[in-house]
């Protein structure tokens, strides 16, 4: 487990709040129950999540579980000068090396580099940015809350 803050993408947020082997998995491993203010989550993570409970008729028990944890992170606005910015360089970072990355991946890529932070996903679609511009630590569905060694990028 590493200690550093943690900007937690939807793709480990969803099996976090299902309660799944993986989200078991990952709550062994990162331990994301005890960070307290070390868990951050973007306004762009909480609306992707927030439509997929509505698109998904998810009940009260599971909305209220929801809205428990939202009260334990800290979230962070992505309408910031220096967000903007950062966006606008991973986005053409992207362009320019033909690479694919949807824009919720870009927001949450910008923010972790303004705040300094390390984004936990299962998106593979963060493999192609280089460390020096993002920490990033991979969970592996299905096989255990795995960091992707072979690829896991950090600068600690």
């Amino acid at each position: 487990m590493t200690d550093a803050p943690l900007l937690v993408d939807a793709s480990v947020l969803l099996p976090y709040l299902r309660g799944n082997a993986d989200g078991r998995r990952i709550e062994t491993h990162f331990k994301l129950s005890e960070r307290g203010e070390n868990v951050y989550l973007s306004v762009v993570t909480v609306a992707e999540i927030l439509a997929i409970a509505r698109y998904n008729h998810w009940g009260d028990a599971r909305l209220q579980q929801l809205y428990r944890l939202l009260e334990n992170v800290y979230i962070i606005d992505t309408l910031d000068t220096e967000i903007v910015l950062a966006y606008t360089e991973f986005y053409v970072e992207a362009m320019s090396h033909g690479k694919g990355i949807g824009q919720n991946d870009l927001w949450l890529a910008a923010t972790a580099k303004v705040y300094g932070l390390t984004i936990l996903t299962a998106d593979t679609d963060f493999r192609w940015i280089p460390a020096q511009m993002l920490n990033v630590l991979f969970f592996r569905p299905g096989e255990g809350a795995n960091i992707d060694d072979d690829q896991a990028k950090t600068q600690a």
